[in-house]
């Protein structure tokens, strides 16, 4: 969140480590998914990214390899959403979900957290402290290419220093890890923790934290403080009875001011109209963005524009997202940020939320007084009509919550093909509603209700992924998400380097291995990461385009002597690699491809052989 008084802070600079730093544990928590999203965060924790949130494809074959097994987005199942002309390497990120199967008529999932420990690649004192740090980013944010107001904090920690001990962030990670399925050693994890001190921005102090969960105990709106002056909430979802609630917090003389969305606004008003009384003002701001999650006639967005620019749009236009309650009091101002809507669902439960308790300057008020301003007036008026959802969307999000928390779907790969089996249909309650399902990036078919197996087609081991897109249809109207359905046997290490090698012509994965020696960017990364046509060198003239494709000897003989851990991970690339792109069809590399990557590996086992003798291997 960003505003006069506010420094603003995007979750790809959150999750972007320092300079001779990288990821090496990060845990994501969000409501609502959307892929793009979790590849720009992926690209992000590597280092990898533009000033676009985005990155080439050779970033993104970089940051699988570096963070596969150590970076996990836990989400509420039925909320994971993906373009709708999707990449085929996009089938990677099911190795980066787990999904949390909440029943949302009664709650959800809904904390919006980071969690990432990072540690030294080299140490240098001139460039980085050779001690390991952990950053802890609590906000309202989904992980979605949504731009409303949302607001976040930015905890880092260490060892040493002047911070201090955050309540509750032990408890939250042990959930954290638990869920996340890391590839890590969790109880070394936790002790580290336990170690750190917690540096909160100039002038904050935190004074709690709390994941709530729908067996916390004493679950419910804070105390308020005394001698209160003004109140300010900000939610975009409410409910009568917690407005009503925090309406009353001071007293006569208290300022009280509610920012919310319009539609919420003028619930409330239509089905308690005295709750929202307490409040001097009221204002109003767009819905968020959900998601084209409603098709019917309209036509997503096209590959080609997957990532938006998004550096010139008016702020003022933006939807609002925040949740905050900031209570300027006699011992100064306290503020209540997280993921929790001014709501029974979020305060009392049964929702999972996530909310810290700061201190802050008044500085921080200021800027809150910003947004304010920035709300519609809302009146309320004697007979103003609720907001009426249409029929069909309520049917399809009944049916959405049913579909998502019937799923137990197996993805089993036989020597028939790829089915999906369950012992539980997954078919909502409306026999007019038609489940429809297919893998990511592939056509989908119709899942006839009395099926339990449903046989999906044949997949290369690339295209082969957890990541199932389904489709509810009603009349015209329908509704997509992506649900995870395991494989059986699970994705390898060798299914993400066959997508990979697919993604990339012999040019760019010859350049990356360059670029790698050099210890160096590569000036071309093969294109954005999401289009799938090939790279191929401009223009014409056969072999002399293959000049500075490839390493160097003196490229290998640099790296050798300056940093021989390098030479063993490249000469992994190149034997995993290079033997998948001879397997492949012919038809995906041109004689000129196949002729230079002959070449290069011939001349490569003959380096490897003086440089490497032993051959080290790290899969």
């Amino acid at each position: 969140m960003s505003g006069r008084h506010w420094q603003g802070l995007s979750l790809l600079d959150v999750l972007r480590p320092e300079l001779g730093m990288r990821a090496s544990c990060a845990v994501l928590t969000s409501y609502s998914v959307d892929l793009v999203a979790l590849v720009a965060s992926l690209l992000a924790l590597g280092g990898l990214d533009d000033d676009r949130g985005s990155g080439s494809k050779v970033d993104l074959a970089q940051a699988v390899e570096q963070l596969r097994g150590r970076f996990r987005v836990i989400a509420q199942s039925g909320r994971v959403q993906a373009p709708a002309k999707s990449p085929k390497i996009l089938a990677l990120m099911d190795q980066f979900l787990r999904e949390v199967q909440s029943d949302e008529q009664v709650g959800s999932w809904h904390p919006k957290l980071a969690l990432v420990r990072y540690e030294p690649v080299a140490v240098d004192a001139a460039l980085v402290s050779p001690a390991n740090n952990w950053r802890f980013w609590i906000s309202s944010r989904n992980l979605t290419r949504d731009m409303s107001w949302d607001a976040g904090l930015l905890l880092t920690g260490k060892a040493e220093g002047s911070g201090k001990v955050l309540p509750g962030i032990r408890s939250a990670a042990e959930i954290l890890l638990e869920r996340a399925q890391l590839e890590l050693p969790y109880p070394a994890l936790l002790r580290e923790l336990e170690t750190l001190r917690w540096l909160a921005p100039d002038g904050m102090d935190v004074e709690d934290f709390e994941l709530m969960l729908p067996e916390s105990g004493g679950r419910g709106l804070p105390e308020p403080p005394r001698d209160i002056h003004d109140v300010m909430v900000v939610s975009p979802f409410l409910d009568p009875q917690t407005v009503e609630a925090l309406g009353a917090w001071g007293t006569e003389g208290t300022r009280r001011r509610l920012l919310s969305i319009g539609e919420q606004l003028q619930m409330v008003a239509t089905r308690k109209p005295r709750a929202l009384d307490g409040f001097e003002i009221l204002g109003a701001l767009d819905a968020p963005e959900t998601g084209a999650e409603l098709c019917g006639a309209q036509e997503a967005e096209a590959s080609q524009e997957i990532i938006e620019d998004t550096s010139e749009q008016e702020l003022e236009g933006q939807g609002l997202h925040a949740k905050l309650i900031l209570v300027r009091h006699g011992a100064g101002q306290t503020l209540w940020l997280g993921s929790a809507n001014a709501t029974a669902r979020g305060w009392k439960g049964p929702n999972y939320e996530a909310v810290a308790r700061l201190r802050v300057p008044l500085s921080v008020f200021q800027g809150l007084e910003t947004l304010m301003d920035m709300g519609r007036p809302f009146k309320v008026e004697s007979g103003m009509a609720p907001v009426e959802e249409p029929e069909t969307r309520r049917e399809l999000e009944r049916a959405r919550n049913q579909v998502a928390n019937r799923w137990q779907v197996i993805h089993r790969v036989e020597a028939g093909g790829s089915k999906l089996a369950t012992t539980v249909p997954p078919h909502p309650d409306h026999a007019a509603i038609d489940l429809s399902v297919g893998l990511l990036g592939h056509p989908l078919m119709k899942w006839e209700r009395s099926q339990l197996e449903l046989s999906i087609g044949s997949f290369p081991v690339s295209e082969l992924t957890e990541l199932v897109r389904i489709r509810l249809a009603y009349g015209e109207d329908q509704m997509e998400w992506l649900q995870r359905a395991p494989l059986d046997p699970p994705p390898s290490v060798e299914r993400d380097r066959q997508a990979i090698a697919r993604h990339l012509d012999a040019r760019i994965f010859l350049l990356w291995i360059r670029s790698l020696l050099e210890q160096g960017e590569v000036f071309e990364g093969g294109g954005d990461w999401w289009n799938e046509a090939p790279d191929r060198a401009k223009g014409r003239g056969g072999r002399q385009r293959a000049v500075g494709w490839a390493p160097t000897l003196e490229d290998v003989l640099r790296t050798w002597t300056r940093s021989p851990e390098t030479l063993i991970d490249a000469d992994n690339k190149i034997r995993h690699y290079l033997k998948i792109m001879n397997e492949m069809d012919p038809s995906h590399r041109s004689v000129e491809e196949r002729e230079t990557l002959a070449e290069f590996w011939k001349v490569w086992q003959i380096l490897a052989a003086e440089f490497i003798p032993a051959r080290e291997s790290a899969s």
